[in-house]
């Protein structure tokens, strides 16, 4: 019993430590609270680069959550594989270089996504939809994808 409550727990931490990370395509995505249609209502838009976790698919929709665990369904045309990340703290410095010795360009609020353009150690060079480019601590953002 306590062999199969094991391996259980090792297979539950490889699902959420695998999941895929998806990222908006589009300039926004509406997340709806059904796969259907008909009926869905829409609960979320999100911006370009917003990474979102695969939760399931059904058909020509995937559900996803995002940072802070909000799931819905997105058509699969408007995500698809990206290495983007969104600022998952009140705010993110944004710097010149990879270090908090760097000159700090400006500072992004929780939920800002980014599209990654490079990795130094634990720091990420990052451009905002807005053409801005810095680096941030990948402590302070979720994705990557």
């Amino acid at each position: 019993m306590k062999l199969a409550i094991a391996i259980l727990l090792v297979l539950i931490v490889v699902t959420f430590a695998s999941a895929d990370i998806l990222s908006v395509k589009n300039n926004s995505v509406e997340i709806r609270d059904s796969s259907n249609p008909y009926i869905a209502q829409v609960v979320l838009v999100v911006p370009q680069n917003y990474p979102l976790s695969l939760v399931e698919e059904d058909g020509e929709y995937y559900k996803v959550s995002d940072f802070m665990g909000r799931e819905g369904w997105v058509k699969k045309a408007d995500i698809g594989p990206g290495q983007t990340v969104v600022v998952k703290v009140s705010r993110g410095n944004i710097r010149k270089g990879p270090g908090t010795g760097h000159h700090l360009l400006f500072r992004a609020k929780r939920g800002v996504a980014f599209r990654v353009l490079e990795r130094k150690d634990d720091w990420l060079k990052v451009e905002h939809e807005s053409r801005r480019i810095g680096w941030i601590s990948r402590n302070l953002v979720w994705g990557e994808g």
